[in-house]
């Protein structure tokens, strides 16, 4: 019980939520402000291009408590129905099955359907999925169907059919508008403009007057109450009109004007909602890559299963033309693997017995027998797309200030609507000229763009990233990397390839037992690239019987074995015991016993291919290059002049690479640090970005918010590059979106904009902004 309460307090820790019946980013904006003044939840951020929403808490919520307050507050979450079938039938529900999940903080609802003998549980979409399936299965209970249980509201038409309903019923008023243009006299009779104008008004805007109520009871308002203000004032001028004047109404009314913004408005959301769902197309892509059943071996027979069934140590069988179902480790077979999708590495690469292979990625040609390490959410494919979904999720610091304005923006639309409907009046205009000019002032004004315009690029960047192999873990990293001005970088396994060989050794001292055979197996202790490089040129013909006592592992000095009166010590030499006079420009390795010196060893290192380019580029993008290592000045000296590093600090032990990196911050240098992952973590966290070089197989990496899915030092610029065009387009996207209301709110309250022609304006800017931001899709930041 106790592990699982501490699952469940893991769990909530962090949610996403899918928010439906967003209009602009003023309802994102108040959103998150209401779910931020909630005691239980300690951090919100709500993103309207995503639709989405990341709460923090400190575990006592439940998802059924955020989904009530997210309803109460006018809005919707999407969530997902899990059926669940017993091995036994049963008359009525278990009292230990009812416990389970009624305790479960992940479970919105749940429901029993007695005749069939399933149960329905509506939980979050994939909030730890896995979690309930295997608890479930203790009380015999397995999954056999899910689905979305709810996708309410939202800000375009039920269905597209409508849309078209509407355009065809806006048409003929539109061409009697057009008609008017022209200088003819053509017009509808009243009746028919009437008509024609109401379905539209009430049934298609119906979504704006349901958003504009939901506002209007949380005391506030947004692009709904713009649309519903301006239209309803059109349409109840017109219909005034036509009780009191009758058929003398023909020429002095404005349908048209209501019915294009409604339509128009409609159209846009439309083409907005698919530029949305295109610049997201990178997080479907990965999640596609998830196969929807596997087959395992059970029993000595083949067998399809749902991937959420998987069990560590399962074997899986995939032929050609199937994705792998978990990470693991080939046992039986071969087979060509294309990662393409997963690490941006277009060569396929040969699997045989051995060698491991990471979820998502898709067997070429052959068969092979897996079996499965990770699974689930443990799985590559799964985190890889958490961390774009956690990106995309995540809210720039610039996006705050735009969310303050949209905030304030509407009521001030409102409020120089009203001074332009008075103004007028008192200015001496007619009734439906200062009308006219009032609505077109709140049909020109809905924030849509302003609200999209910072999340879409950056929705449309972290793609962008992810699909050439970088996986940008937050958006404030991707906005960090625009400032960053010097790279600092590890050496081994980071600049070079992290695979050094002995080229030249010396034993100084005797042995009580055959050399090759001990360094061998004092070497095979440590993971260190240098003893792993000596055990392996130091294969015994005969095994040594080696029983070590302690093993003890110095960080960045080396490794102490005891073993009975043997105190061995494999590393630098001032560790191992030698005096270090020796100069040389290869890496070093001393052995001792009892800190006499047994044996020296040299090694080199393959510089990676990619390496100088890279350093030659970064340079000439006036970035500073610098190199941190623990290897001997000379070592270090000879490849930073061979690559053209600009500074190089030698000798370093993890905690000196951590001033180092402080020490440049401190002379005000924004640092990005490179390193492979696994002996860097503190320095890649201590930097303003941490970028990791790592293999599929690693992409559980959390000491770097940069992490590289292949190791390909050229992603790095890319990475740099993709930023950089990223921040230029959120630039262009607000100065658009402010320049457009600044520009055209003055047009309209000075009467120069007819209310069609400021939602035709408003429709545009949106998609506009959208458009530009997709741009970004066609980049080539590799």
């Amino acid at each position: 019980m106790l592990v699982q309460e501490s699952r469940q307090h893991d769990l909530m820790e962090s949610l996403n939520l899918h928010i439906n019946g967003m209009t602009c980013g003023g309802c994102a904006a108040s959103l998150e402000k209401k779910l931020n003044a909630q005691t239980a939840i300690t951090a919100a951020e709500v993103n309207f291009a995503t639709e989405s929403a990341r709460i923090q808490t400190e575990g006592q919520i439940t998802a059924r408590e955020l989904v009530d307050w997210v309803k109460r507050f006018g809005f919707s979450v999407r969530t997902e129905t899990l059926t669940f079938k017993s091995d036994k039938a049963f008359e009525s529900v278990p009292e230990n099955v009812r416990d389970r999940l009624d305790q479960d903080s992940r479970v919105v609802d749940w429901s029993v359907n007695e005749a069939l003998g399933t149960i329905n549980v509506i939980t979050l979409p994939e909030a730890a999925r896995q979690v309930l399936i295997d608890d479930l299965a203790t009380f015999a209970l397995h999954p056999v169907v899910s689905g979305d249980s709810e996708t309410a509201s939202s800000n375009t038409p039920d269905s597209q059919w409508e849309l078209w309903v509407a355009i065809a019923l806006a048409t003929p008023l539109v061409a009697q508008m057009f008609s008017m243009w022209a200088g003819l006299s053509w017009h509808l009779a009243p009746a028919v403009e009437w008509l024609l104008a109401t379905p539209i008004q009430f049934w298609m805007g119906r979504v704006f007057y349901r958003g504009a109520w939901h506002a209007l009871k949380r005391g506030e308002a947004n692009m709904d109450t713009l649309v519903v203000l301006g239209t309803s004032a059109a349409y109840g001028y017109s219909v005034f009109q036509i009780i009191t004047r009758g058929d003398a109404a023909t020429g002095l009314l404005y349908f048209e004007a209501s019915s294009v913004v409604i339509t128009l408005v409609l159209v846009g959301k439309s083409i907005e909602a698919r530029a949305k769902h295109s610049a997201r197309e990178a997080l479907q892509a990965v999640l596609a890559l998830r196969p929807a059943t596997v087959r395992v071996l059970r029993a000595g027979q083949e067998t399809e299963i749902a991937p959420e069934s998987l069990h560590p140590g399962d074997v899986l069988v995939i032929r050609s033309g199937e994705r792998v179902g978990a990470d693991g480790t080939v046992i039986k077979g071969d087979a060509e693997i294309d990662a393409a999708a997963m690490t941006g590495e277009p060569i396929p690469e040969s699997k045989t017995r051995g060698d491991a292979v990471i979820s998502g990625t898709l067997v070429v040609n052959g068969t092979i027998r897996v079996s499965a390490d990770r699974v689930g959410a443990a799985s590559t494919v799964f985190q890889v797309a958490e961390l774009v979904k956690n990106a995309q999720m995540g809210k720039a610091p610039i996006q705050q200030l735009v969310d303050r304005i949209s905030r304030i923006f509407v009521p001030v639309v409102i409020a120089l609507a009203t001074l332009t409907l008075f103004g007028w009046l008192l200015a001496g205009a007619s009734f439906e000229f200062s009308l006219i000019a009032a609505v077109s002032v709140l049909v020109i004004a809905c924030p849509c763009a302003l609200g999209l315009a910072t999340p879409t690029a950056l929705v449309a960047g972290t793609g962008l990233a992810a699909k050439h192999g970088i996986l940008i873990k937050d958006i404030q990293t991707l906005e960090a990397l625009t400032a960053v001005d010097t790279v600092a970088f590890d050496k081994t396994g980071t600049l070079t390839q992290g695979t050094p060989s002995v080229v030249a050794y010396e034993q100084t001292a005797p042995t009580d037992r055959p050399f090759d055979a001990l360094a061998h197996a004092i070497a095979r202790e440590s993971e260190h690239p240098l003893a792993q490089a000596i055990a392996q040129q130091f294969k015994p013909s005969e095994a040594l019987e080696f029983s070590p006592e302690t093993v003890e592992t110095i960080p960045g000095q080396g490794i102490q074995v005891t073993e009975d009166a043997h105190s061995y010590r494999l590393g630098q030499a001032r560790f191992a015991g030698e005096a270090d006079t020796a100069s040389t420009e290869r890496t070093r390795t001393v052995l001792s016993d009892n800190e006499q010196v047994l044996a020296w060893f040299e090694f080199e290192d393959t510089v990676r291919p990619e390496a100088v380019s890279l350093i030659q580029s970064l340079n000439r993008l006036g970035l500073e290059t610098c190199m941190l290592t623990g290897d001997k000045q000379p070592v270090a000296a000879r490849l930073g002049s061979e690559l053209g590093i600009d500074r190089i600090m030698a000798e370093l032990t993890p905690d000196q690479k951590i001033q180092a990196i402080r020490q440049l911050q401190t002379d005000g240098r924004r640092v990005a640090m490179v390193g492979d992952g696994i002996n860097d973590g503190p320095a890649l966290a201590a930097a303003d970005v941490g970028i990791a070089l790592g293999s599929g197989s690693e992409i559980a990496l959390k000491s770097a918010p940069v992490v590289l899915m292949r190791q390909d030092l050229t992603l790095i610029q890319a990475a740099h590059r993709l930023a950089v065009q990223t921040r230029r387009v959120i630039r262009q996207n607000l100065g658009w979106a402010f320049g457009y209301n600044v520009l055209c709110i003055p047009l309209a309250m000075s009467g120069l904009l007819t209310p069609a022609m400021a939602g035709f304006a408003m429709a545009l800017s949106s998609v506009s902004v959208v458009v530009n931001a997709l741009r970004l899709k066609h980049q080539t930041p590799v």
